[in-house]
């Protein structure tokens, strides 16, 4: 369970067509076999739909940027 909890954590992807979606979620499941069977009963496959490239935004709350201090030593 822990394996699938790490993969799940660090393994993810996002595609904008619905099918390249479908079978990146079943790949994903099928790499990881057996070890699906033990797996934790809120287990979700990473692989989301949606466009990289969009370039329109959205507000978010209140205001339309979205500010987030990074310390000067963290790599970009």
């Amino acid at each position: 369970a822990e394996i699938v909890e790490t993969c799940a954590d660090r393994v993810f992807g996002i595609d904008v067509h619905p099918v390249a979606v479908a079978l990146a979620r079943v790949t994903w499941l099928l790499a990881l076999g057996d070890l699906v069977q033990d797996r934790p009963p809120t287990l979700s496959v990473p692989v989301y739909m949606g466009d990289s490239m969009q370039w329109n935004l959205r507000p978010l709350g209140a205001s339309a940027e979205v500010l987030v201090d990074v310390p000067p030593n963290d790599p970009p």
